[in-house]
């Protein structure tokens, strides 16, 4: 006779705990034969729902976003890189150098931590795969533009940053809005967010490289007025094209990748 015991179901071969009072999946209720075939098990419930959200969040699949998926350390990270692009950007405006080359390094060497813990933990968070490009985006993009406008990078080149980010945060909006039937649903619908359709975004290699590029370049281009240093070997040149050649690229490749997505290019 089983007195306290929980219900295993697998699905996608993970396994899930439900309560005490749990049916099967299909309906059939827990039996003793269940009992002798090994498919109860005791445990406390506690223990159980803590052991549901860990191995929510480490599947890493389309799933709705659940606490842990939202409160977890990398996510954290990038948000706090995500928040520092205003704060950079009036030390820039402000004169104040020094401390926003600081600031630079620190969001720099964020970009590469909240994916190290991801990892370390065990984390694949959809959300997470949202905010780290966001992150990326909005600290770039904003330090870029009023590094153009104190005259520390050129404006067409920043132009071009800025004009390929805003093109393709437009091109995954018109996607999503292409995917819902040109329907609206509101916001949860339209993130996908509780229908267990949520996808994650897989960056292209191109563009990681393209992130790296742009945080040296715009680090390199504080430094030297910062710290009074000669550009002697023309570093910021040398970056500045090699920062455009990438975003082009990574371009195309991002346009590519929609058109397949919609079914006009071919694989």
């Amino acid at each position: 006779m089983c007195r306290r015991f929980v219900v295993v179901l697998t699905l996608d071969q993970d396994v899930y705990e439900a309560g005490p009072a749990a049916r099967f999946k299909h309906g059939a209720a827990a039996g003793d034969s269940d009992c002798r075939q090994g498919k109860i098990y005791g445990g406390s419930e506690a223990g159980i729902h803590e052991r549901i959200e860990t191995q929510d969040l480490k599947r890493g699949s389309s799933s709705s976003w659940s606490r842990a998926e939202v409160l977890n350390w990398p996510n954290a990270i990038s948000l706090a890189r995500l928040l520092s692009g205003p704060l950079l950007v009036g030390m820039i405006l402000q004169g104040f150098l020094r401390a926003a080359l600081v600031g630079l390094a620190l969001a720099g060497a964020s970009d590469w931590l909240d994916g190290f813990v991801a990892r370390k933990l065990g984390i694949s968070s959809v959300l997470g795969s949202y905010l780290d490009p966001l992150a990326d985006k909005v600290l770039v993009g904003s330090i870029t533009l009023s590094m153009a406008y104190a005259g520390l990078l050129n404006p067409a080149l920043v132009a071009l940053v800025v004009a390929r980010d805003a093109v393709l945060l437009a091109g995954s909006i018109f996607y999503l809005i292409y995917t819902l039937g040109w329907q609206w649903s509101g916001w949860v619908g339209f993130l996908k967010i509780d229908a267990g359709e949520a996808e994650k975004i897989e960056p292209l290699y191109i563009s990681k490289v393209n992130t790296a590029l742009q945080l040296a370049l715009v680090g390199v281009a504080v430094m030297q007025p910062a710290l009074n240093v000669v550009d002697t070997y023309l570093v910021v040149p040398i970056l500045s094209w090699s920062v455009a050649a990438t975003t082009s690229l990574s371009w195309l490749g991002y346009v590519w990748v929609y058109l397949r997505r919609l079914g006009v290019a071919k694989h």
